[in-house]
C-alpha cells in the first residue's frame, strides 16, 4: 500500500500538466525530489489533520482519503456541480 500511494504521489509530481505548470530541467533529480518530498510532507500534514477532524487520529492513510474527498468535493461545489 505504501509503495502505491508514493508511486501516486509521484506520477502526480511529474505528470504533464503539473510539468507545464512548474518545470523541472531533464536531469534535476534534486529539485524532483525536492517537489516529491513536499508534495509527501502536504498529504502526510492534510491526513492527519482529517484523521484528528474526523476521530480516527492516528489512521493517517483514512485520513489522507478523506482529505482527498473533500479536496474534490471543494472543487464540485466550487464549479457548481453540487
Amino acid at each position: 500500500m505504501i509503495m502505491d500511494s508514493a508511486f501516486h504521489i509521484a506520477a502526480s509530481c511529474t505528470n504533464g500538466l503539473e510539468l507545464q505548470r512548474r518545470p523541472i530541467p531533464i536531469g534535476d533529480n534534486a529539485l524532483l525530489d525536492a517537489r516529491i518530498r513536499e508534495a509527501v510532507d502536504v498529504i502526510y500534514e492534510e491526513g492527519k489533520a482529517a484523521a484528528k477532524e474526523y476521530n480516527i487520529r492516528g489512521d493517517i492513510t483514512s485520513g489522507a482519503i478523506i482529505a482527498g474527498f473533500l479536496r474534490v468535493a471543494d472543487v464540485m461545489v466550487a464549479h457548481g456541480a453540487v
